[in-house]
């Protein structure tokens, strides 16, 4: 869920046309949304070919993302600091890196896979080609500008004490913090992380929570006031449910599993956790 630069809508069609019928012609659409790099580099993609008519393949199309270099540098860290503690041994440190990771880009390379197995007990290893980070885009903040004010701003949207949960250390950046947060018994929860972010622009933090929260989790959507804030809440529709908010040139959102069930049924949980933030 990093900074994002110019969204770039592509419309692609698959030329593979046939007739089913005397007068219905079918006509092969490529559908869904495809995130790169500045550098045109795919970071993550859900696309689905369909057969639809032709006089309705108008309305199907792919949505291209270009996040700015700021995010890959982002994301593309924390995955290079999961890397390096896997490789190590120390698979706290990835397990809280690779979630952050997750936080962010769901779909980042091998996070997800390598998170799923860490959790599970079972043997994982480092990527063999992780992501070298893109330089700072110009104009862009640098790390040296007041990154402890920065983060120490951000770190009061991960509080120490959450009820029903116990915190980790969080994983902090000049411009972002992530926090990853053990549930207590009796909590439905199975895992939650809470990133902030700042942006430069009020603006920014709401295209960010569009793209990143929004779009991500689409499913089950609404919208709803809690402690101030307006916060959206949706699904993956599988297993994970997010609630986002923008307070100025902050973005903040969390990302929580259930311990059974739905992931739909994480409302409440994500507001009860929203309505203890600042």
């Amino acid at each position: 869920m990093k900074r994002l630069g110019r969204l770039a809508v592509a419309v692609a069609l698959v030329a593979s046309l046939g007739l089913v019928s005397a007068c219905q012609r079918m006509v092969d659409v490529q559908n869904g949304t495809r995130i790169v790099d500045s550098q045109g580099r795919v970071i993550s993609e859900d696309i689905h070919t369909l057969r639809v008519p032709a006089d309705k393949a108008g309305a199907y199309r792919i949505n291209t993302i270009t996040q700015d270099t700021t995010a890959t540098t982002t994301v593309a860290g924390l995955y290079a600091d999961a890397q390096t503690a896997i490789g190590s041994g120390d698979l706290t440190l990835a397990q809280k890196k690779l979630a952050a990771v997750i936080a962010i880009e769901p779909g980042y390379r091998s996070a997800k896979k390598q998170l799923d197995a860490i959790r599970a007990g079972q043997k994982v290893t480092p990527d063999a080609t992780p992501v070298t980070p893109s330089p700072t885009r110009p104009g862009t903040p640098q790390p040296s500008t007041q990154p402890a004010e920065t983060s120490s701003a951000l770190l009061t949207w991960l509080p120490d004490t959450l009820a029903g949960f116990t915190a980790a250390k969080a994983a902090v950046d000049p411009l972002s913090v992530s926090r990853e947060y053990a549930p207590g018994s009796g909590n439905p929860a199975k895992t939650l992380v809470i990133v902030a972010e700042q942006f430069r622009t009020s603006a920014d933090a709401k295209s960010a929570l569009e793209v990143n929260v929004k779009q991500r989790y689409a499913k089950n959507a609404s919208t709803s006031s809690v402690h101030g804030h307006e916060v959206y809440f949706g699904t993956d529709g599988l297993r994970f449910a997010a609630a986002g908010f923008s307070s100025g040139a902050v973005m903040v959102a969390l990302e929580a599993s259930p311990d059974s069930g739905s992931p739909a049924a994480m409302k409440a949980t994500l507001e009860k956790v929203i309505g203890q933030l600042p």
